[in-house]
This record gives structure tokens, sequence and C-alpha cells, in this order.
């Protein structure tokens, strides 16, 4: 399967400008997440990458859950843009928790919670959130990224990446490249269309609990039949297939995300924007503040490539 950071341009780009001139901006229905860098950041690259479906620390049988492959991809990666380590004393001020090695993490909240300020803001379609969360099934000892669901459509302005760390007196450090959060679109009002009901009889109930009780049927007589130290495994809901042969139409066995894709111009910022990082530095000098709380701009790192984090295997 071809890498989706390597598929053509499309609606989801990153600009330091915005959107082209030639662009008549959001229409109807499009589906996009839009990345705008901040002044005065290189804009040939961005720390975003599509998780893929593979994790580290898994090994042959999690490949065989299809769930757990489907929950990896659902969605993009914000990166670590450098090393840093942060370790906090356990007392609730600001002061209580060190960062070490990045400028772009600091103690703002307290509580035990660093802040990742990205040198980008988000945008999404009207009627459009999104959703920032942990990254599926990479977990992190002592440390717990903090949710939001954001309005990325009515925002003007940026958000923070908070992480609370679950254990005092212990060294937490990231690499540079590895996933910091997820982020995934999710249609505002959508979930609250569904309707929650409870089923105890009747015709529906009892051709679905029909089915049910006949495949857990089967898989007990497959635990029972395996012989020992060897592994029986039904792989109909791998191949989207029920129990009479039929195929469930829309089944899927992987997602193709299409990647972040860089603008077609050269260098940084234009000179407009470079003129506001000018007046952001020179106020950040006098000791003013340049930006509101969770808009705080910070020195740029060095340009790195936006690389998927984990490369798809090519199994049918």
């Amino acid at each position: 399967m071809k890498d989706p950071t390597d598929a053509p341009e499309t609606n989801l780009t990153i600009g330091a400008d915005g959107a082209r001139a030639s662009d008549p901006g959001p229409q109807p229905g499009e589906r996009f997440v839009e990345v705008y860098l901040r002044p005065g950041f290189a804009a040939d690259k961005v720390d975003i990458a599509w998780s893929g479906r593979n994790r580290e620390w898994f090994h042959e049988g999690f490949y065989h859950c299809l769930p757990l492959q489907l929950a990896n991809q659902v969605g993009w990666c914000v990166l670590c843009p450098e090393d840093f380590s942060v370790i906090w004393n356990g007392r609730p001020d600001p002061s209580s928790l060190t960062v070490g090695g990045c400028r772009s993490i600091i103690s703002y909240f307290g509580h035990g919670i660093f802040t990742y300020t990205p040198p980008f803001v988000f945008r999404t379609p009207p009627g459009i959130n999104l959703l920032v969360k942990a990254v599926p099934n990479l977990p992190k000892d002592g440390v717990c990224p903090l949710e939001g669901f954001i309005e990325m459509d009515n925002l003007k302005g940026s958000f923070t990446f908070n992480f609370r760390i679950t254990r005092p007196a212990e060294c937490i450090s990231y690499k540079k490249g590895e996933p910091l959060a997820q982020i995934l679109p999710y249609p505002r009002g959508w979930i609250e269309t569904f309707e929650p009901r409870v089923l105890v009889d009747g015709p529906r109930y009892d051709e679905h609990m029909k089915e049910v009780l006949r495949m857990e049927e089967l898989r007990r007589t497959n635990i029972e039949h395996n012989e020992p130290g060897v592994k029986q495994r039904d792989w109909r809901y791998f191949r989207g297939e029920h129990l009479d042969g039929a195929r469930f139409p829309s089944h899927q066995k992987k997602l193709a995300l299409r990647g972040f894709v860089s603008p077609q111009k050269d260098g940084i910022a234009g000179p407009e924007l470079v003129e506001e990082l000018r007046r952001v530095v020179s106020k950040t000098e006098r000791g003013e503040r340049a930006y509101g709380p969770g808009q705080t701009l910070m020195p740029a790192p060095a340009a790195r490539p936006a690389e998927t984090y984990e490369k798809v295997q090519t199994d049918e």
C-alpha cells in the first residue's frame, strides 16, 4: 500500500499565508484540515504525520485484532519538535515543574501539567470540530494527555496541547519525532443525533441474538478443539464475512489518510509576517505579553520532515 504522505496535494494543506490568492475560501460541503504557520517559522514542513497502524510494543497477535489496527490509524499525530524532559515535584504551582531541552514546552497551568504551543494554528470547515486526544494504543508511563474538543471553524487563534504528569518526582522524557497527541476532525452535533436504545425482546432482538449466539458457540468450539499451544483463530470478522459467507459491503481493513503537504513557496513567511514576528520579539524583550494565554509564540526550531510515524504493512 502506498504511503499516504506521498499522496498528491489535496485540500489538506499547510500555508504560511493562509489560502492562495485564487482560493475563494471554504466551499459548502468541502472537507479539509488546514494548518497556518506562525510568522517566521520555516514553511517547508510541519511536525504532523498520519499515525499509521503499527505500534512498537505490539507483538504479532495484536495485528490479528482489526479493531486495534483501525483505531491506531484514525487521525494525525502532532510530533515532538525536539528532545525534552520534564519532572514535577508534586506541588500545584507552575514553578513546581521543571522542563529541560525544549523551549516550546512550558509550565503554565500548574498541577503537574506541561504545555506545548505549536508553531501553527488549525482551521476546519463550517460545522467541523477538532478532537484532540491521546495517540491510540500508545501509552506513556507517568503522563496522560489532556483531551479537548474545539470549534476550529469558530476559534480565531491557537490552542495548546497539555499533558498531566501522573507520577511526581520521576523524570519523563520525550524524543524528537515522538507522537505527542492525536487530532481528528469530527462533525459538530453528530453524536447528538443518535438515540440510545436497549432491546430485550422482539423480532429484531431475536434475529440479531441468534447470530450472536451462533458466533459465540463457534468460538467456544474452536477453543475446545485447539491443539495444546496452538491458537485457532476465526478470521471471519477480519475478512468482513458473516457466518453464511456473505460479505459485509463497506468492510474496512485499513485506512488511507492523506498527508499534510507543503506550500509551493520558498523560505519562510513573507515580509508582513516577519514584521509581526519582530513586534512580538520586541514586546517580549520589554517584558510585555505579545499574545493572550495559550498563544505564546515560541522560537522556531529547525525545519524537520513530517514523516509517517509508522510505515504501513501491505497485507491483504
